[in-house]
């Protein structure tokens, strides 16, 4: 029964690590005012919108409201790049856009999105999921074409 709990506690200092918990300097310092409701139109869910092959879509669900930014262009056809280095595109060409993560590459660890903070076990948090299905990678090692789209899901409950 020892080894049992052993592994169990090892289990949770190694997601502990790897979920981003541990304290290293935020990507992100302070973004600008939250989005003014003319800078960002809400749409509704069920408003599906085709992607064109030269443009990745980021869109952020929050309750029942539904940003959409921006398209990102691809700069080469055919090129794929992480979710995390989209983020950072968007961030930059998108004053209403903002987060805020720890590490980089597959410890890139996604906090607080459009000032919405991860809550933990039995609270909110951000759920990524590409072309509408969620993604069982990080953003940071999940790679994204054109015609895709990234939704950043706001909400209670786990993996379901």
């Amino acid at each position: 029964m020892g080894d049992k709990r052993s592994f169990f506690g090892l289990g949770i200092v190694l997601m502990t690590i790897f979920c981003g918990t541990w304290v290293s300097q935020p990507v992100r310092g302070q973004g600008p005012e939250p989005p003014s409701s003319a800078a960002v139109a809400p749409a509704a869910a069920e408003d599906a919108v085709e992607v064109p092959a030269n443009e990745v879509h980021v869109e952020v669900k929050i309750g029942d409201e539904l940003i959409r930014f921006e398209p990102l262009m691809l700069a080469e056809p055919g090129r794929k790049q992480s979710v995390e280095q989209w983020m950072k595109l968007l961030d930059e060409q998108d004053e209403s856009f903002r987060f805020e993560a720890n590490g980089t590459g597959a410890t890139f660890f996604v906090i607080e999105v459009q000032g919405q903070r991860n809550e933990g076990r039995g609270g909110k948090n951000w759920f990524l999921l590409i072309d509408g299905k969620m993604s069982m990678r990080g953003a940071g090692s999940t790679e994204v074409g054109g015609g895709s789209t990234i939704t950043w899901l706001y909400r209670a409950g786990g993996l379901r």
